[in-house]
């Protein structure tokens, strides 16, 4: 009976801490009315908050699974490989020969292109459609990273664990992980880095050495000396095989 109290606790807001602030000595916390996730400690902490990063990121309750699945196909889909004779519509080169970015429109380009256009304020569309395009790498990666720190609190304050996330925390977890994989696919290293961390420690997921390997492999080729470290090391304890021995010790 003590156990079903416990995990009943362990949902409910006020047991979390301010999106805004991080206080969580607070009475009582309320959660965003429309997505009904993150919490404050008040109106003015809300207020802020939505006017810094929430407002774009704020999913309602109702479309918050679809958006998620969606975005997660998108990331698998810039992950897939694409023609040879496939050209970029922003450069006109070949898209085999640079790393390619997919929008949410599903249209592919070059990741320096779509760069270069999102530094441009009167480009932000895609050029062949004309849909918004998606944030650059540095504001997915920043937003999934908070979303990651806001979960890692409640770990590391004994209100969760990352073997059973509360719903709450998962949702914002699979977030955080959808974003770094949306800043993974346009090149970040940091990222990849921390893709390849979770999977190897299991945070939020099931622990998955490959996909490990692949994310750390991604961002050592960028010269992420954290993830060479990490690639090494991973690729030593596995062991068995030749190409992965010399791979790990180079």
């Amino acid at each position: 009976m003590s156990s079903r109290k416990e995990d009943k606790k362990s949902t409910n807001p006020n047991s979390d801490v301010c999106s805004n602030c991080a206080a969580s000595n607070v009475p009582k916390l309320s959660a965003c009315s429309r997505c009904g996730v993150v919490v404050y400690c008040s109106k003015a902490c809300q207020r802020a908050h939505w006017k810094f990063s929430h407002k774009k990121y704020c999913i309602a309750k109702a479309d918050r699974a679809p958006q998620l699945q969606t975005s997660l196909n998108a990331s698998q889909d810039a992950q897939s490989p694409v023609a040879a004779e496939e050209k970029c519509a922003i450069c006109l080169n070949l898209l085999s020969d640079e790393p390619a970015s997919t929008l949410s429109c599903t249209h592919v380009f070059h990741a320096s292109c779509v760069l270069e256009l999102q530094k441009l304020d009167v480009k932000q569309a895609c050029p062949l459609c004309r849909s918004s395009l998606t944030p650059g790498p540095v504001e997915l990666f920043d937003e999934a990273t908070r979303r990651y720190v806001m979960v890692q609190r409640r770990v590391l304050r004994g209100l969760a664990t990352w073997s059973a996330l509360p719903t709450s925390a998962q949702l914002e977890m699979d977030a955080a992980i959808t974003g770094w994989r949306a800043a993974a696919d346009q090149g970040s290293a940091m990222a990849q880095f921390l893709l390849g961390d979770v999977y190897e420690k299991g945070h939020g997921v099931a622990e998955d050495e490959e996909e490990a390997a692949h994310w750390f492999r991604k961002a050592a080729n960028q010269g992420h000396v954290l993830a060479q470290q990490c690639l090494g090391a991973l690729l030593a304890r596995r062991g068995g095989d030749a190409q992965r021995d010399k791979e790990a010790v180079l």
